[in-house]
């Protein structure tokens, strides 16, 4: 499984065009850098070379989290569709254990100890929990698994 780094493309004002990594706040969101051009930087294989994602700071999270989870990057033009059409659609619904997998690679960016603290307890409610999708979870579930 490769591993990505996100990185912006930044005017340097000197007619240079740096690539710098993004820095994520405290709550695993990549903090914005002005100006910039977002790119993903596979590392773990013998290609380095930056797939450009675009200006938007969170298309780039996006299609860095799908592409931790090995899921095929969308062609930018899906990012970038423009205004929503007036058709409503639904989202699609989501399972357990995939938000489950997509919170331990978020937290894979805390100490050690809490991502190894935070994978077991996860992975321990995904077991117990009875539920498919996600928004079927509701309070109830949570107490009746801290109480187990």
């Amino acid at each position: 499984m490769a591993h990505y780094t996100l990185i912006a493309r930044i005017n340097a004002g000197d007619g240079k065009f740096p690539f710098v990594n993004v820095q994520f706040s405290k709550n695993h969101r990549p903090i914005p850098v002005e100006r910039a051009t977002y790119y993903l930087r596979p590392s773990g294989s013998g290609k380095r070379t930056p797939i450009k994602i675009g200006k938007d700071v969170a298309v780039a999270h996006t299609a860095l989290i799908r592409m931790e989870d090995g899921q095929p990057l969308e062609c930018s033009a899906a990012f970038h569709a423009g205004p929503p059409s007036s058709i409503p659609t639904a989202a699609p619904r989501r399972r357990v254990a995939e938000a489950a997998r997509e919170y331990i690679e978020r937290s894979k960016q805390k100490s050690r100890r809490t991502y190894l603290g935070y994978r077991v307890a996860v992975n321990l409610f995904v077991t117990s929990c009875k539920k498919i999708y996600f928004d079927q979870i509701c309070r109830d579930d949570m107490l009746d698994f801290l109480h187990d």
